[in-house]
């Protein structure tokens, strides 16, 4: 490939010129992550194929990616990317495509992954003056430590690629590249002697002064004479080692916090290590150009380093993940997997976590006098400690309803196992009630609950409002059941506050007249022939309507029960 700079003719891969340094390369991928640490391909005017395979030009360890996913090519001036009949297909700025120019800004989607598309078409700058020929075999051993951050090397092999580098770009006789932990203490060191391969004394073989002055200020420290400066020129180590001119380069963390592994904090800052070089000679101001590889230099070096914490980070999320999806499955398992079936009522129940796992739960227990027990609690807060708790109080529910039918005594012993188990800032609102068809009575206990919804046929609303504290507050708990009579096709809504407290992207509450109404919509229902099921499938629309895209906070949970 030709420079358009000096006309030298490169190979095909060389993404700068090995002549004069100038970039080859007129277009990148580059994506960003959850943590903002980049992935960026370089694209030169030449076919690529993406997938899985190794064998492709950009490999992509996605399992949402087809061994042979797309390819792209450049031609009339454009690069197109085509999809190679990839089973999740090939996604720009949102639309499937087959085959497609791209354009500068456009968003491509393989796998799970979406790449930002830059067009950096290399402009003609005649008559720039050609540094020197050093500068181009630099800029492509550059390259090279760009593509280690794709592949499977190890951190120690990016960093000694780099510190040979910084070698080669300065000429300098010693080098050193050394990473920290947060306390300042060498955690990585890596040493280079052009003179003597061998040597080991690191300790009094560089400028502490000048590391303490890089790691200080975050900025390269560029001495070319020592003995005419005011802050090297009585150092001991400068003395005793003839040191003449000297570069310390800082490692700055661009994205990574500091942890216990790597990384001192500096004031805003968070330094990784430097990059050290000295020589017993005196040296020449280095251009622009070189001082700028220096940092870009010290920049991959950050990279190399953050991306160990980085996998580690993502191996143990992806563990997490795993643990959580595991956990997920159980607690579905732990809701009802169908509904009783009843001659005298129609019952249906949804659960909708707003993470993996939540601390709603409902069911639907047949006592030990042959009736069916309607339960939905709220356990406060969320996650897996609210999850977890829940499972206890299943687990002391479905115990006690084997043993005793009325519903004021189970309830009084689950507070008792709550008082006894759960932590004292832990509390559960749970509503309990059960139809007896004869009577065309429905009792119930609600321990702080959200008050259900009893909608009449004529369209009467009326509320069962608490009849106590929460579970877990007080022994003894001061329970009240209470009852009402259903006529046939009465409706009773329970649910939770996930459902009231669901917001709009104005921060507007859907809240209890909202839902209320929505439910009254429904009030033809019988001549429809509305299920409870699809009156819950219709209220869940209505709520995720109201929410549009806004992230939901809460879980929602509703159970509907009509008289028949």
């Amino acid at each position: 490939m030709n420079c358009p700079r000096c006309q030298f003719e490169n190979g095909e891969d060389a993404f700068f010129c090995m002549k004069c340094g100038e970039k080859l390369y007129i277009a990148v991928l580059q994506r960003k992550d959850a943590v903002g640490i980049e992935d960026t391909y370089y694209l030169l005017p030449i076919p690529y194929t993406i997938g899985r395979d190794p064998g492709n030009q950009i490999v992509l360890a996605d399992s949402k990616v087809s061994r042979k996913h797309a390819r792209i090519i450049y031609e009339n001036n454009h690069f197109v990317i085509s999809d190679l009949g990839s089973k999740n297909g090939v996604i720009v700025n949102g639309e499937i495509v087959n085959q497609v120019d791209l354009n500068d800004g456009d968003f491509v989607q393989i796998g799970e992954d979406k790449y930002l598309f830059k067009n950096e078409a290399i402009l003609q700058r005649p008559g720039l003056i050609v540094e020197d020929q050093t500068l181009g075999p630099i800029l492509r051993v550059l390259a090279r430590i760009n593509q280690t951050f794709h592949s499977p090397s190890s951190m120690e092999e990016t960093l000694n690629l780099i510190l040979d580098c910084v070698m080669e770009l300065t000429r300098f006789q010693h080098g050193f590249l050394f990473v920290y932990d947060e306390s300042g203490m060498t955690k990585h060191e890596f040493t280079r002697n052009m003179s003597d391969p061998g040597f080991d004394d690191i300790s009094s073989s560089y400028s502490a002064t000048a590391v303490d002055k890089a790691i200080k200020s975050g900025r390269i420290v560029f001495e070319k004479n020592t003995l005419k400066s005011e802050d090297f020129r009585n150092q001991k180590s400068i003395i005793n080692l003839r040191l003449m001119s000297l570069i310390c380069i800082p490692i700055v963390s661009m994205h990574h916090n500091p942890t216990s592994e790597y990384g001192v904090k500096v004031g805003e800052r968070t330094i990784l290590g430097v990059i050290y070089v000295d020589n017993q000679s005196p040296t020449k101001v280095f251009s622009e150009r070189r001082m700028e590889i220096l940092q870009t230099l010290a920049n991959q070096a950050a990279l190399a380093v953050e991306n160990v914490l980085i996998r580690r980070e993502r191996l143990e999320k992806n563990k997490i993940d795993k643990d959580l999806s595991l956990a997920h499955k159980i607690q579905q398992n732990l809701l009802p997997s169908g509904v009783p079936v009843s001659e005298a009522m129609d019952i249906a129940g949804i659960n909708e976590p707003c993470r993996q796992i939540g601390g709603d739960y409902y069911d639907f227990l047949k006592l030990k006098d042959g009736n069916v027990a309607v339960v939905i609690a709220d356990v406060c807060g969320k996650g897996a400690p609210a999850a977890l708790l829940m499972s206890a109080l299943q687990a002391t529910l479905k115990s006690q309803v084997q043993y005793i039918s009325k519903i004021d005594e189970i309830v009084t012993n689950l507070n008792s196992a709550m008082m006894q188990n759960a932590p004292s800032n832990r509390f559960i609102t749970l509503f309990i009630g059960v139809y007896h068809a004869e009577e065309r009575l429905f009792e119930y206990v609600s321990c702080g609950h959200d008050p259900a919804i009893l909608m009449r046929t004529s369209g009467e609303i009326e509320l069962l409002k608490s009849t106590g504290l929460p579970l877990g507050i007080q022994h003894p708990p001061d329970i009240r059941r209470l009852s009402t009579h259903l006529q046939q096709n009465d409706l009773l809504l329970l649910y939770t506050d996930g459902v009231t407290e669901a917001r709009n992207s104005d921060g507007k509450q859907f809240g209890l007249e909202k839902l209320k109404a929505v439910l009254k919509t429904v009030g033809t229902f019988v001549e429809d022939g509305l299920s409870c099921d699809d009156i819950l499938d219709g209220l869940l629309e209505q709520i995720y309507q109201f929410t549009e895209n806004t992230e939901r906070r809460d879980d929602i949970t509703m159970v509907a029960l009509r008289a028949l």
